[in-house]
């Protein structure tokens, strides 16, 4: 894993509004994001293994852990941000695929850049597999309190459009 938080990103003021100069930056950038985004991958697969089992501390530790891993995310999208808003040329408008064209005519930058996309694609589809079986064994947690509680997966309103009980006594046992 990377280490977290990271280091702060250099001041506009102490880099020159160059090509090169923010080619190297942002290359940094799209390299560190590339290898958050390979571990974040990873480590929702390692997730979805936790959430078929029943070990909540597996479970808590894992979400810590994630959340740490979109944060650094998200500080770099920021840094990336902020970089090509203050080093680029002004007519480039914060278009990203511009300003990356604009420092680096070779095109590696937005290649990276895509294969990043790509790699974010994969994190979010992995993600919303994981948040459906979460939302599954919430379901399922759901219909066991309810059966415990006497409630029915009735309707409210029977064929008469009479107003069911939800809530029925059941006696669990006697002390």
């Amino acid at each position: 894993m990377a280490t977290w938080p990271r280091p702060a990103a250099p001041a506009s003021t102490d880099v020159a509004a160059t090509p090169a100069t923010l080619r190297a930056h942002l290359s940094q950038l799209l390299c560190e994001e590339g290898a958050l985004l390979s571990q974040l991958e990873s480590l929702l697969e390692r997730e979805t293994q936790v959430l078929r089992g029943n070990d909540a501390a597996a479970i808590e530790q894992i979400g810590a852990t994630r959340q740490e891993c979109t944060s650094a995310l998200s500080r770099l999208a920021g840094e990336r941000e902020l970089a090509c808003r203050q080093l680029a040329p002004p007519d480039r408008g914060g278009d990203t695929e511009l300003i990356f064209n604009w420092c680096d005519p070779g095109g590696g930058l937005v290649t990276r850049w895509r294969g990043n996309l790509t790699a974010a694609r994969r994190c979010r589809d992995l993600n919303e597999r994981n948040g459906a079986i979460v939302t599954l064994k919430l379901n399922h947690v759901q219909s066991l309190l309810g059966a415990l509680r006497g409630m029915r997966d009735e309707p409210d309103y029977g064929p008469r459009a009479v107003r069911q009980s939800l809530v029925t006594s059941r006696e669990l046992g006697a002390a």
